[in-house]
C-alpha cells in the first residue's frame, strides 16, 4: 500500500479504540487475530460495512480463555471506543459524544502508532465470507446484549422461578404460582439449566412442520423429500429474498471465528435445507447459484483439518451435497443451465480437493430437523 492511500484510508476509514487493553490479549477482527503488546490501542482505516471483533482473556500460562465476540457495521470516519474491564475481563462499551469523536479524529496522527493497521490482505475473502449480511439481519440476529460468547451463560431453576414470580407480580396475575424446585428438574434429578435469553444468537427458528398445513399424506412425503415450503417460510418471516443466505453467512461466522458450536449447528442444518429444495431450484436459480459461491468461500476459510479422518459417508457436508448434486444432474434439463454449470464445477472442485466420491447408488438419507 503506497503511502497516499494509507493516509487516505486512516482519515477517512473506522477507526475501533481500546482502552486499556492488557498486554497478551487475544484480540482479532474479521479473518485476523494477533496477541496484544502493551502499547496497543486499537485498530485503524477499518472499511465501512460489516464487521466481527472478537476477544479473549489470557492467564498468566499463556491459556486463552472463552472467547468473546461483537458485531459492528462501520461507517464512514466512525469512532467506536471500548474499554477493558480488569474485573469482568470484557469489553465494555465507552460513552463518547461527537465533540470527543472529533477531538480523537483529530488527533489520529498522535494516536496512529498505538493503532494496527485493519488487515486488507484478508478484506477481499471478508467480503466474499459476509456478502448477504445486512445491517438489520444482524441486528436481528445478534444476541439482545450484542456479546456472543463461545460459552453460553445458563440460569439456575431458582432464578428462573424467582424471575417468573416478579413477572406475575407485575402482571397482577397471580393466579399461577411459579414452577417448583422439582419442577424445574430433569429426569436424573439435575438441574434444568437454560441459556440465558439475552446471550442467546436470535436465528430464525426452523418451521414446526415440513410440509403446509392440510397437505395429504403423498403430499407429505414429497415435502420430506423437497424442503422448499421450509426454505420459502423462512424467507418470507426475514423479508428480503436473499436474507437466508445472509443468515447462513452470519452462522458460520459465529461459529468459526466466534468459536460457538450452537451456531455451527444453525449453520449445518441450513445447510441441509437449501440442498434439498428441488422445486425452488427451478423457480429460483439465482438463490441457488449464491448458495454454492457462499458454500465455496466457507470451505476455503475451514481449518486444513476440519474434515481430516472423516469419511465421506460419516461427513454430513459432504452426505448432503451429495444430495443436491444428484438432483441437479436428474433435473438438469429443466434447470438454469448456468446453475448447473456452477454446481458442476463446484462438484469437481470437492472432488479434487477433498478426495470425495460422490457417485452413489444409495438412495438420498432425509435427516429430520
Amino acid at each position: 500500500m503506497d503511502q497516499d492511500t494509507a493516509k487516505h484510508l486512516l482519515a477517512e476509514g473506522g477507526l475501533l479504540l481500546i482502552e486499556d487493553a492488557p498486554q497478551g490479549l487475544e484480540f482479532g477482527i474479521d479473518c485476523h487475530a494477533w496477541r496484544v503488546g502493551p502499547r496497543f490501542r486499537g485498530v485503524k482505516m477499518i472499511p465501512p460495512g460489516f464487521h466481527f471483533v472478537f476477544y479473549s482473556s489470557v492467564s498468566k500460562e499463556g491459556q486463552a480463555g472463552p472467547r468473546v465476540s461483537l458485531c459492528h457495521v462501520f461507517k464512514r470516519q466512525e469512532v467506536l471506543v471500548k474499554r477493558w474491564n480488569p474485573i469482568e475481563e470484557d469489553l465494555i462499551d465507552e460513552v463518547v459524544d461527537d465533540d470527543k469523536c472529533q477531538r480523537i479524529r483529530n488527533d489520529i496522527q498522535n494516536l496512529d502508532r498505538f493503532l494496527g493497521a485493519y488487515p486488507f490482505e484478508d478484506f477481499r475473502k471478508w467480503t466474499s465470507l459476509t456478502q448477504h449480511v445486512t445491517e438489520n439481519l444482524m441486528k436481528s440476529v445478534e444476541p439482545v446484549n450484542k456479546r456472543i460468547c463461545s460459552v453460553l451463560q445458563y440460569e439456575t431453576a431458582r432464578f428462573i422461578s424467582k424471575r417468573e414470580a416478579q413477572a406475575a407480580s407485575s402482571d397482577g396475575a397471580g393466579s399461577e404460582e411459579p414452577a417448583t424446585e422439582a419442577q424445574r428438574t430433569d429426569d436424573a434429578g439435575l438441574p434444568d439449566l437454560k441459556p440465558l435469553p439475552d446471550t442467546v444468537p436470535r436465528f430464525s427458528p426452523f418451521p414446526k412442520r415440513n410440509f403446509p398445513e392440510g397437505s395429504t399424506a403423498k403430499e407429505i412425503s414429497q415435502y420430506s423429500m423437497d424442503r422448499s415450503f421450509v426454505l420459502e417460510s423462512m424467507s418470507q418471516a426475514l423479508g428480503a429474498g436473499d436474507s437466508l443466505l445472509g443468515e447462513l453467512q452470519l452462522a458460520f461466522v459465529f461459529a468459526i471465528l466466534g468459536h460457538v458450536y450452537e451456531s455451527f449447528e444453525h449453520w449445518r442444518k441450513l445447510v441441509e435445507v437449501f440442498a434439498t429444495c428441488d422445486s425452488a431450484m427451478r423457480t429460483n436459480p439465482g438463490l441457488f447459484k449464491d448458495f454454492i459461491k457462499a458454500l465455496h468461500f466457507q470451505l476455503l476459510d475451514l481449518p486444513d483439518d476440519f474434515f481430516l479422518d472423516i469419511t465421506v459417508k460419516n461427513n454430513f457436508f459432504a452426505v448432503t451435497l451429495q444430495r443436491f448434486f444428484a438432483a441437479i444432474e436428474e433435473d438438469s434439463l429443466a434447470l438454469d443451465k448456468s446453475l448447473v454449470s456452477r454446481a458442476t464445477a463446484f462438484k469437481e472442485y470437492l472432488a479434487e480437493k477433498f478426495d470425495w466420491e460422490f457417485e452413489d447408488d444409495d438412495a438420498p438419507v432425509v435427516v429430520e430437523l
